[in-house]
C-alpha cells in the first residue's frame, strides 16, 4: 500500500544508494523530503529548558552526511528540528525518552530520529517501520552514528508489526510521515494502541486533508490528546497522544 509519489522516490533511492554515500544529506530528495532548516525558534525554544547544558550535547552533529554545520553549536538545522520536537512532545506529557520501551517509528528519514532518541536515553527496542530503500539508508547511517551496542536495539521492518507485539508501554513516532499514507494504512497504526503517540504532520498532503483525518483520532475516548499548531511552521501541527 504505497502512494505514487512515495514509489518514485524510491526509484530515485535506489539510483542514489548506488553511489557516493558520504554527502547524502545534500541529495535533492533527502533535502526535499526529510531535512528540514528551522528558523531559530527552535533553537531559543532548547536553549529555554533547564537540561539546555545536556541538549546542547545531544545536538551534536555525528560527522556522518555533509551537513553544512552551525559553526557556534556544531549541530545542523534538521537535528535541532528533531530535538525540538522530542523537547515539545517531553513537555507536553510528561514522558521522557528514556529507559525501556518499544519505540516504533513509522517512516524513519534518514534514521536521525532513532539516532538522537538513543543518544537521548532511550535503552529499549526501536524498530524502524519504512519502504526498503529509506531502510538501508536508515541502516548505513546508524551504522555509522551508533556504538555496537546501541545498534543493537534497532530493527527495521517493510511490514507493520502485528497489535500483539507492541507492548502496553509502547510508543508510535510519527513525523509527517503517517499524514504521507493512505488511510486504510494511517487506521492500522492507529490500531496498533500503543501508550504514546508522537506525530508531526502538514494540512495537506497531494488533496489528502490531514487536519480532519487527524480530528477522528482526537475523538478516540481511550487517549488524552494534546493538538497544536506549530507557531512558525504555518499550517503545520502536533498530534501527541497518551493512553488513558
Amino acid at each position: 500500500m504505497e502512494m505514487q509519489f512515495w514509489t518514485d522516490q524510491r526509484a530515485t533511492l535506489r539510483d542514489l544508494l548506488a553511489g557516493d554515500r558520504e554527502r547524502f544529506l545534500h541529495w535533492p530528495l533527502i533535502i526535499g523530503t526529510m531535512f528540514y532548516l528551522p528558523p531559530p525558534d527552535e533553537l531559543q525554544y532548547l536553549q529555554s529548558l533547564p537540561n539546555w547544558p545536556f541538549i546542547r550535547e545531544l545536538i551534536k552533529d555525528p560527522g556522518v552526511g555533509g551537513a553544512e554545520l552551525d559553526p557556534l553549536f556544531h549541530t545542523n538545522g534538521n537535528i535541532i528540528h528533531h530535538a525540538y520536537s522530542i523537547f515539545r512532545f517531553e513537555s507536553a506529557t510528561g514522558h521522557e525518552f528514556t529507559g525501556g520501551g518499544t519505540i516504533l517509528e513509522i517512516g524513519g528519514g534518514y534514521g536521525n530520529f532513532c539516532r538522537l532518541l538513543v543518544k537521548r536515553g532511550f535503552t529499549g527496542r526501536y524498530l524502524i517501520y519504512d519502504l526498503p530503500e529509506f531502510l538501508q539508508l536508515q541502516e548505513w547511517y546508524l551504522g555509522r552514528t551508533l556504538a555496537a551496542g546501541e545498534r543493537k536495539q534497532v530493527t527495521f521492518a517493510t511490514s507493520l508489526p502485528d497489535r500483539a507485539e507492541i507492548e502496553r508501554d509502547s510508543m508510535i513516532v510519527g513525523l509527517w510521515s503517517i499524514s504521507e499514507m493512505p488511510f486504510e494504512l494511517r487506521d492500522r497504526i492507529k490500531a496498533l494502541a500503543p501508550k504514546y503517540f508522537l506525530i508531526g504532520y502538514q494540512q495537506e498532503f497531494f488533496g489528502l486533508d490531514n487536519v480532519e483525518y487527524f480530528r477522528r483520532w482526537e475523538r478516540d475516548g481511550d487517549y488524552h490528546w494534546v493538538h497544536v499548531a506549530i507557531p512558525h511552521i504555518q499550517d503545520n501541527y502536533y498530534l501527541f497522544g497518551t493512553r488513558k
